[in-house]
């Protein structure tokens, strides 16, 4: 959550008092021009569909749960991970069985990089697309897409589209 505060140039207050509790207060600039009231889209309006099963390691709970959804309304199955270790895991018993991992950079046990560098190992063209709330310069170049959080649903599909219709490596 620091990384996106951070990557919107806002910044994070904390509060605590032992037995009184703890507050925080979220601080972000304020938007430029004029607010403008957005028709609601179809982020799946143009029928694109993928297929395939994806493996997904994202910690907060909420945010796997979103993003799985949405891989699923585009046609592929999911299979989630909770960290970088559980989604190396489930990868090393199956290499062969996804045609791309999506993953969070910034993970407990195992981070993204540490994880994607395991993955590598054991099958080099595997496809990676990163998402996390610091920037792209944050990324490494050998993922195959990168994702800042937070993001839309079409901009999920977009990326995961590119991934596959670009020529493997």
């Amino acid at each position: 959550m620091l990384g996106i505060v951070r990557g919107h140039r806002g910044a994070l207050r904390v509060y605590s008092e032992p037995g009184k509790g703890s507050s925080f207060k979220l601080l972000l600039p304020i938007a430029p021009g004029t607010a403008v009231e957005l028709a609601a889209t179809n982020p799946l309006a143009d029928g694109w569909r993928g297929s395939g099963r994806i493996l997904l390691a994202e910690e907060e709970e909420t945010v796997r749960a979103v993003v799985a959804r949405g891989l699923e309304n585009l046609g592929f199955t999911v299979t989630p991970a909770a960290d970088g270790r559980e989604a190396s895991v489930i990868f090393e018993a199956q290499p062969d069985a996804f045609t791309l991992v999506v993953m969070d950079l910034t993970m407990p046990h195992l981070d993204g990089a540490e994880a994607f560098d395991r993955m590598r190992r054991v099958r080099p063209d595997l496809r990676v697309v990163l998402m996390s709330g610091f920037s792209e310069h944050d990324a490494t170049p050998t993922f195959a897409g990168f994702l800042q959080k937070p993001f839309e649903l079409a901009h999920l599909r977009d990326k995961i589209r590119a991934v596959f219709e670009e020529p493997e490596t």
